[in-house]
């Protein structure tokens, strides 16, 4: 874990060329990436405005996520209504490109609240589309049901490939920061910026680390003059890193390992190499 955060403090002291390098890096890491959409509300109009069973509901919306046909086509045939039986047996194959939103307004035809909903996704599939351009893929997939309670409306993920699970999730949720006192819409995405290191190095698109210059070892009481101090080094063109612990002996032991000559201790004293 030291070593992880040493290496994000290398890589914002680096100079302009070795952040156009990383850019460079990151780029062809978007070749890679595949963004899937899909809509939360769409499952509570099928569904939720519906009479299903809340026990049957779980058990669908697994089988729907999971897209599992032959045990999703055996439950339904326990549901009494034909028409919503058929919407919920398809939603599962209703994934790919902007076909699928046809696919969806002609199984769905004549519910307005499903079709708003479709008219929104739709749109927000052709704005990623043309900002991603030839890099990374965009996918709509309404058989996605997220468990999250808070999203109300758009969900995005991202996958690249060489790492299994998503490593971008997030999407619209209205009604959130209304718990915490500020009833406003919001946006937001998490990135699993550990899942996309290792396939940077897998891939081989891990940047080179340049040789930092001073490493910088705050006592007790004086982080924020370490840091200060940092800041003005780096201003002077050095390429700095700031000690996670103040143990003099694990940090000399880690300087002579990555060659660092210089080491600035940030005491009451305002700091002695």
């Amino acid at each position: 874990e030291r070593n992880h955060m040493m290496m994000c403090c290398r890589l914002h002291s680096m100079h302009t060329n070795h952040n156009a390098l990383l850019y460079t890096k990151l780029q062809i890491l978007l070749e890679l990436l595949h963004f899937v959409l899909y809509h939360t509300l769409l499952w509570f109009f099928v569904l939720l405005l519906r009479y299903v069973d809340p026990l049957k509901k779980e058990t669908i919306r697994t089988l729907i996520e999971t897209k599992n046909f032959p045990a999703l086509r055996e439950k339904l045939a326990q549901v009494s209504d034909n028409r919503l039986a058929s919407q919920l047996e398809a939603l599962p194959g209703l994934f790919g490109g902007e076909e699928v939103f046809a696919k969806a307004r002609e199984l769905f035809a004549g519910d307005e609240s499903i079709s708003a909903l479709l008219d929104e996704l739709e749109y927000s599939f052709h704005a990623a589309s043309q900002l991603c351009g030839e890099s990374g893929t965009i996918t709509a997939d309404l058989g996605l049901v997220n468990k999250t309670d808070y999203y109300t409306g758009l969900i995005i993920k991202g996958y690249l490939m060489g790492h299994g699970d998503e490593v971008i999730s997030g999407g619209r949720y209205d009604k959130l920061l209304a718990e915490f006192g500020m009833d406003v819409p919001a946006v937001g995405f998490a990135v699993n910026v550990n899942a996309v290191e290792k396939v940077m190095v897998k891939t081989g698109n891990m940047p080179e680390m340049p040789k930092v210059d001073v490493l910088i070892c705050a006592k007790e009481g004086f982080e924020v003059q370490a840091l200060k101090k940092a800041a003005q080094m780096r201003r002077e063109g050095k390429i700095v890193e700031i000690a996670v612990n103040n143990d003099m002996a694990e940090i000399e032991k880690y300087a002579k390992a990555k060659d660092i000559t210089d080491i600035v201790t940030i005491d009451n004293n305002g700091g002695e190499q």
